[in-house]
């Protein structure tokens, strides 16, 4: 990251500070607000200061399950205005998706934001950042927020979570409804203080969180306390609750509005969370219901993802009904070129990088991250002359820095863009793991369909093999039979045994 850009602050929001509960129906009573006055007031890490990241990444926040992230970095939200090749024009439209309430109502996100409030916003990498509103759009259902580091963007209400209001009547914050009663009672958070009816939240809140000694987290801070840069936790309570969120969406999928390439939607709309997400960073994109999926939000990466690498198999909780299948796609030489210097265009803000210095650099720095099976027998030498000759094979992706006069051991992307992965087709029905992946078969480049192996029957194979010896033995038996019942030596037709 760039050392004059900003850097984000240390803290996180106070999490002691709980609402109470005090009857079957989760009433809340007033107490502290569970995210901080000011920024000011926030509380340091117990563990010392955050640790830097990668020279791929930006500077971030010490992970930690219990914490939530603070300001969105400065590249990453640059990112997004940078590259207006690959970066869609947003269109302002309200937010519409959700479905309606099971209650018969029309859902609709909170709208009660005030200027000056401190919020948490979810950023385009499905993580919350604290801010603070600086104005307020109802009719487009929008805030414009300050982060830490000093920069403003629009957020949407459902990407938004603020401390409720003690002076206001009780409410779902989905429907806006105040009526609770059985089956559909409205439920507290122990976290964040905010309603939600039984039937509006995803998955629907069982009968026994009811009961007043029951802890009973909401969707919005079992992702915030689960999610983190390189994927999401995998193992304890807080992911075991997280596998059974993801079980179930937010909104209903059917009804975003999709570009032709199916990559953004105006609705802006993505992931489990239903957060905003850009396809060109770090997203996974579901080879069955084509959504995409934010890094931070997957349980089932193992190594760290890079910009734009979209080289996977994947399937999303919803579509596998259950836990996730990922598996790693192998990618030319041409292609990793090609990865390797959109996310150093990225990081570095430049058009060319410097061979020697930087794009071989980087490419040995992330190789156990890339995890391409096929390239790990290449020594670091024989990388360098691949990655070289496929820079200047490729003149339609590459552009050398001698065409502008410049050096020529420095390349650049003709187009920021990061490469095109194949089109993978599986089956409509059924899990996908590694059982059901052993039993297809994979056919084409370009177009990558998984269909069923056709493998020989055991009793069919057995069935040939007889038939086939059988013949075997009929060819060299009955020509000797044939000339020992004639006496005459060195006869060469073929007599049947019975013949005189």
């Amino acid at each position: 990251m760039d050392k004059s850009g900003p850097t984000r602050p240390k803290g996180s929001p106070n999490k002691d500070a709980s609402p109470g509960r005090n009857s079957p129906r989760k009433m809340i009573q007033p107490a502290s607000s569970s995210i901080p006055s000011s920024p000011t007031r926030m509380k340091a890490f117990p563990h010392g200061t955050p640790n830097k990241s990668p020279p791929e990444t930006p500077t971030r926040m010490k992970a930690s399950p219990s914490r939530i992230k603070t300001s969105p970095s400065y590249v990453e939200k640059k990112q997004r205005h940078s590259s207006p090749q690959i970066t869609p024009k947003r269109e302002k439209v309200p937010y519409n998706v959700t479905p309606n309430c099971s209650s018969g109502l029309e859902m609709s996100p909170r709208k009660d934001y005030v200027v000056s409030q401190d919020v948490l916003a979810r950023w385009t990498d499905g993580l919350f950042y604290l801010g603070t509103v600086k104005k307020v759009d109802e009719k487009l259902g929008r805030c414009y927020i300050l982060f830490e580091d000093q920069s403003s963007f629009w957020v949407m209400f459902k990407d938004m979570m603020g401390s409720p209001n003690y002076n206001t009547e009780l409410t779902c914050t989905l429907c806006s409804d105040g009526t609770s009663e059985e089956p559909n009672q409205i439920v507290i958070c122990d976290r964040c203080g905010q309603g939600y009816h039984q039937l509006c939240h995803q998955p629907p809140i069982l009968d026994s969180v009811l009961e007043p000694e029951v802890q009973w987290l909401c969707r919005q801070c079992i992702f915030a306390n689960s999610v983190k840069r390189g994927g999401a936790l995998k193992k304890g309570p807080n992911a075991k609750a997280l596998q059974q969120m993801k079980l179930a969406l937010p909104y209903e999928l059917s009804s975003l509005s999709w570009d032709s390439a199916h990559r953004t939607n105006k609705q802006e709309c993505y992931c489990y969370c239903g957060g905003p997400g850009d396809w060109y960073l770090k997203m996974l994109q579901c080879s069955r219901c084509r959504q995409w999926f934010h890094e931070a939000c997957v349980q089932c990466l193992e190594k760290p993802m890079l910009y734009g690498d979209r080289f996977y198999l994947f399937v999303c909780s919803v579509c596998n009904a259950g836990p996730e299948y990922l598996q790693r796609m192998e990618m030319k030489w041409v292609d990793l070129a090609q990865l390797v210097l959109y996310n150093l265009s990225l990081t570095n803000k430049k058009k060319y990088q410097d061979f020697d210095n930087e794009i071989m650099p980087f490419i040995n720095h992330n190789w156990d991250n890339l995890q391409l099976v096929r390239l790990e027998a290449f020594t670091r030498g024989e990388r360098q002359e691949k990655v070289l000759d496929a820079l200047k094979a490729s003149k339609t992706r590459f552009a050398c820095g001698k065409e502008v006069k410049k050096r020529k051991s420095i390349f650049g992307l003709r187009i920021r863009t990061p490469p095109v992965p194949p089109t993978i087709i599986l089956p409509l029905d059924g899990p996908i793991n590694e059982v059901t992946m052993n039993d297809l078969e994979m056919k084409g480049r370009k177009v990558k369909t998984f269909v069923p192996a056709q493998r020989p029957m055991h009793g069919v194979y057995l069935c040939f093999q007889a038939i086939r010896i059988s013949c075997t033995l009929e060819q060299k038996t009955f020509p000797r039979l044939g000339r020992l019942g004639h006496g005459h030596k060195g006869q060469a037709s073929a007599q049947t045994p019975g013949g005189s």
